[in-house]
C-alpha cells in the first residue's frame, strides 16, 4: 500500500478523529441494517428504500477501504 508511505496522509487519518468516528458508527449500524434487509428481502422493498439500503453498503465499503 503506497499511500501508507506519503507522511501527509497518514497524518490525517490518525489525526481526523470525526471521520474515524463515522467510520465506527457505519461499522456498527452496517451489519444491523444487512439483516434489516436479509429479514425482508423476501418482501417487496420499495424501490427507493433498497436503493437507500445500497447506498449505505456502497458508502461503508468504500470508507473501509480508504481507511483500511
Amino acid at each position: 500500500h503506497s499511500h501508507r508511505d506519503h507522511g501527509a496522509e497518514v497524518k490525517h487519518n490518525n489525526d481526523d478523529d470525526g471521520v474515524a468516528a463515522i467510520d465506527r458508527s457505519l461499522h456498527r449500524t452496517g451489519p444491523v441494517m444487512f439483516h434489516k434487509v436479509s429479514e425482508h428481502q423476501n418482501a417487496s422493498l420499495d424501490t427507493s428504500d433498497q436503493l437507500s439500503y445500497e447506498i449505505v453498503f456502497a458508502k461503508e465499503t468504500e470508507n473501509a477501504i480508504c481507511h483500511s
